[in-house]
Formats: C-alpha cells, structure tokens, sequence
C-alpha cells in the first residue's frame, strides 16, 4: 500500500497541489505572486449606457433633418434664380424687340441709322432694307397662294351645289399669277409661268413643302378625272377652253415631276 499523500500549506492564504487549467480557446486573465496560487478573472464587458444611447440617436435625427432643411432652401434659391434668369431674357427679349421695331419703323420712313458714335451706319441701315423688302415679298407669295387655296375650295363647293351650268373659264384658279380675272386667257399657261406660281411660295422662310410635294399635290388637283364634277358644271360655251386649259396644266405639271 502506498503511503497517502498530505496538502500541507504553504502559504499565509492557501496552496494548491497543481495549477489551475483553462478550457481550450478561452484565455482568461490570471494574476500570481510567488507562493500564492493563480486567480482567473471574468473578461470585462463594456456598460450599456441607454443615456448615451438616447442622446446619439437625438443627434443623428437632428443631424438629418438639418440636412434637409439645407437642401430645401438649396432648392428654394435655385428655383427662385432660374425665375429671375427667365425675367431677365424675357425683358431683355422684349427691349430688343421694341429696339427692332423702332430700327425698322425709322428705316421705313427714310431714316438712317447711326452708330455707337453717332456716325452714320449704312451697313445696317440697308440690313434692315433688305429685311424690309424680303417680308414684303413672303407676305405677297403667301397671300396669292392662300387666295388660291380658297377659291378652290368655293370653286368645289360651287360645282358640287350648283344646279347650273354656270362655271366659267375666269372662275376656274388656274396656277399662274393673274390678278384681273378679267384678263386671263388660255395663251397665259405657260410652263414658265405656271412653275413660278407654283414654286414661288416656296422661297418664303420656314415654308416647309419641297418642290416635289407641291407637283405631286398639283397633279392630283388637276388630274381630268377629279376635274369631272367641276367640268361637268362649267358653261356650254366655255366647256372646250377649259378641257383644253386643263390639259396643258397637266401637260406642265408631268414635265416638271420628270425634271424632279
């Protein structure tokens, strides 16, 4: 039998026959002195402050509605400069127009316009002549070609209600420029002057219809076979001038589609 072993102390505190062991992956804080034993420690967590908390949470909300009202009167000046900008264009815009009219109305009564330095300006002056007479020319084209517009519709309108045969050749508005009814004649459709009516409105700026279109939308017009209702109303002794006005029309028509 072996002897039995004894814990004999040897220390003020106590001893320990073997050192404390710590389970594996958990270290754990330890603090010895020669002839003491070893004392393990919890690890320290860190205190949870709801204080603390609270007061950050206060911060970021305040934080974020700062940067709101920021942004909206960021928003509010930005509208309000564009709304000014758009003012000022806008009387800037009418000052310069008020400016031209005035130019104009000066050089349309004879006036000469004058520089910076009180010199005469010639080359602007005669800008604004050019100018003048331009729009007056775009006015004219563009009244003969609405007038033309509209006495085909009142020569269709006449021909689909009219109970007689009472359509005559000067009735008709035959593409070429002629003021006087009066005065038309079948020798005044020539190609030339039928292509300068046709054409001619297309000079005016920002028209917008081709050549082509025009000949196209022509041919259609005059085409003998849409020209039936209106033949068959005109008078008995006008009937073969206008048969014969209709195909030279369409005759000049064909031959400036070819050429396009």
């Amino acid at each position: 039998m072996e002897p039995h072993s004894y814990w004999t102390p040897n220390s003020l505190l106590f001893g320990t026959t073997k050192p404390a062991t710590s389970k594996p992956g958990l270290k754990l804080p330890t603090y010895s002195q020669n002839g003491l034993g070893y004392f393990a420690f919890a690890p320290v967590e860190p205190s949870f402050n709801s204080e603390d908390a609270s007061l950050s949470k206060q911060a970021e909300e305040r934080r974020l509605r700062d940067e709101e009202e920021r942004k909206k009167r960021d928003e509010e000046l930005a509208q309000e400069w564009q709304l000014e900008e758009e003012r000022r264009l806008q009387r800037r815009a009418r000052e310069a127009e008020e400016a031209r009219r005035g130019e104009e109305c000066w050089v349309r009564s004879g006036g000469i316009l004058r520089d910076a330095n009180g010199k005469r300006d010639m080359v602007r002056t005669q800008a604004i002549r050019d100018e003048l007479k331009l729009r007056e020319e775009e006015k004219l084209l563009m009244d003969r070609w609405e007038r033309y517009e509209a006495d085909w519709t009142r020569l269709l309108e006449q021909a689909k209600l009219g109970a007689s045969r009472t359509i005559q050749f000067r009735d008709i508005p035959w593409p070429i420029d002629s003021m006087d009814k009066n005065t038309l004649t079948l020798q005044l459709l020539t190609a030339d002057n039928v292509e300068e009516f046709l054409f001619g409105v297309l000079r005016v700026r920002g028209y917008g219809v081709t050549k082509k279109e025009r000949v196209r939308s022509s041919l259609l017009r005059w085409h003998p076979d849409k020209m039936t209702v209106v033949v068959a109303k005109v008078a008995p002794e006008d009937v073969d001038v206008v048969l014969h006005g209709i195909n030279s029309v369409t005759l000049i028509l064909q031959g400036l589609n070819a050429k396009l």
